[in-house]
């Protein structure tokens, strides 16, 4: 173990998870999805899983990654075009 808590945290999970593992293995045949609903029990209890957000709408991470096509993604789609094809002439300009 480390001074790092973060570090202290994830070697915990590791061994953790390694012994779920072993135990799983072991019994596997018998029970499995009251191993695994043990498992993330037993983690609930000393570890808080943070839910992902959303990315918001009007992003260009929305628009592309997410396919969102509402208003407001389609207009930070178009900035973005439209700013990057002002850069490419800029750097034309700088060549030519």
């Amino acid at each position: 173990m480390t001074d790092n808590p973060t570090e202290n945290t994830m070697d915990d999970l590791r061994e953790r998870l390694a012994e779920f593992v072993r135990e799983y293995e072991r019994a596997c045949v018998y029970a499995p999805n009251t191993l695994v609903s043990e498992f993330l029990d037993s983690i609930s209890l000393t570890h808080t899983i943070t839910p992902i957000r959303e990315p918001e709408h009007g992003t260009l991470y929305r628009y592309v990654d997410r396919k969102c096509r509402c208003d407001e993604c389609r207009a930070a789609n178009a900035a973005y075009s439209r700013e990057y094809r002002a850069g490419l002439r800029r750097e034309a300009g700088k060549h030519g």
